[in-house]
């Protein structure tokens, strides 16, 4: 039933798709226009950290990872992609606001990396990754998000039922539909 569930909350999932997608772009853009935009949203440390990730002249850089790291780097995306899926959806809770601004924040700064990486060379590394991990992680923060936007319409316009009877209804789409994301 997830497939036609996400189909039902179309309308939020649109918005939560322009958001995140929107922010990501306008801050590629903008950080390719203006690259000093990057320092005003990471410390220098954490650049460094970036680019050392995605350098593809990096001593003994190769694709992909040892199998040693391989099980914690996937706990590790799991646990965070589950986080920022929770987050975007209970944010709901504000009246939507918290959503629309945990899938905007996450698209300035995936579009920020981004067009840091392509402007000092290591976009291939970078989307190389992107690429593998894209559709089921950013697809999920959309969905997440779409929860979530339900869950502040239903509490901002809940009809001929009551804030607490619409925001139980709205729990019980957006739970399953968190669950369909995890």
């Amino acid at each position: 039933d997830f497939p036609r569930l996400v189909r039902a909350q179309r309308g939020c999932l649109w918005v939560s798709a322009l958001l995140f997608a929107g922010s990501t772009v306008a801050m590629y853009f903008a950080v390719r226009w203006r690259p000093e935009l990057i320092h005003s949203l990471f410390d220098p440390q954490q650049l460094a950290q970036f680019e050392s990730m995605y350098d593809p002249a990096a001593p003994g850089a190769k694709l992909g990872r040892d199998s040693g790291s391989d099980l914690a780097m996937f706990g590790y995306y799991i646990a965070n992609n589950i986080g920022i899926g929770f987050r975007t959806f209970a944010s709901g809770l504000l009246a939507g606001v918290g959503s629309l601004l945990v899938l905007m924040s996450n698209g300035v700064v995936f579009g920020a990396v981004a067009g840091h990486l392509r402007g000092i060379g290591h976009g291939g590394p970078f989307w190389r990754f992107v690429a593998g991990h894209s559709a089921p992680e950013l697809s999920a923060i959309v969905v997440a998000g779409a929860a979530g936007l339900r869950l502040g319409l239903d509490l901002l316009a809940p009809g001929r039922r009551s804030r607490l009877d619409a925001l139980v209804e709205g729990g019980k789409v957006g739970g399953k539909l968190c669950l369909g994301v995890v």
